[in-house]
């Protein structure tokens, strides 16, 4: 059973993981997390909406570039390597793939979260 000191801990370490994802590599961490939770929550509503034929593939793609230019400014001016909108709206839609996902050259700070295919989930919550 978690405790809430683990929980505090582990948001921690992610907006911890998350600020050094920032391009001056000292980003604040909590700040970003805010702001990516956002646009997580809009770009998992599109991929929903586009699973379910609600809005069709160039619908999917505008809504996905406006997420990654959004999340490029939280980032100060460059998204991290390997950053993606996931479109399976099984899972979190903000990522990056790392090595587990099969990207020998990714990277995922320490203490982020990941999916079970191996991937950052940079939106994550943690409860």
């Amino acid at each position: 059973m978690k405790t809430r000191t683990h929980t505090t801990a582990a948001r921690t370490r992610h907006q911890s993981a998350l600020s050094t994802l920032h391009a001056t590599g000292n980003g604040d961490g909590l700040k970003m997390w805010r702001g990516l939770r956002k646009l997580e929550t809009t770009a998992h509503r599109a991929a929903e909406q586009y699973c379910n034929g609600e809005i069709d593939s160039e619908g999917w793609e505008k809504i996905s570039d406006s997420v990654k230019e959004s999340a490029r400014k939280l980032f100060g001016g460059k998204l991290p390597d390997q950053f993606f909108v996931n479109g399976d709206p099984r899972g979190y839609a903000l990522k990056i793939c790392g090595p587990e996902a099969g990207n020998p050259g990714g990277y995922i700070p320490e203490g982020m979260q990941t999916d079970w295919g191996g991937n950052g989930c940079l939106a994550a919550v943690i409860e």
